[in-house]
């Protein structure tokens, strides 16, 4: 995976989380972060675009952006949204992630 120069220098997110004294912490995140991180599953993961999955993250996880989203738009799989966690093995019947 090739990117143009100065094209993944910018912040494109910053993560916050409530901790339990309610003091907030954070983190951003740049554009190469996240290239990177995706660049590595590639690298790491047989998936294609036959493939296909079933996510039930929140897409405001950072994870799921960046594996679920990302990664998987980049290897070309089709992505399936569970409808709830108590739907989640009824989704599993439906879409039969590879």
């Amino acid at each position: 995976m090739r990117f143009a120069a100065g094209s993944v220098r910018g912040y494109v997110f910053s993560v916050w989380h409530l901790v339990a004294w309610l003091r907030r912490k954070g983190v951003e995140l740049t554009h190469a972060n996240l290239c990177s991180n995706v660049h590595d599953a590639l690298l790491d993961f047989a998936i294609g675009p036959g493939d296909s999955c079933l996510s039930f993250l929140p897409l405001s996880h950072i994870f799921e952006r960046m594996a679920g989203g990302y990664a998987l738009f980049a290897f070309g799989a089709t992505i399936n949204y569970a409808e709830s966690i108590e739907k989640l093995i009824d989704n599993f019947s439906e879409v039969h992630p590879t």
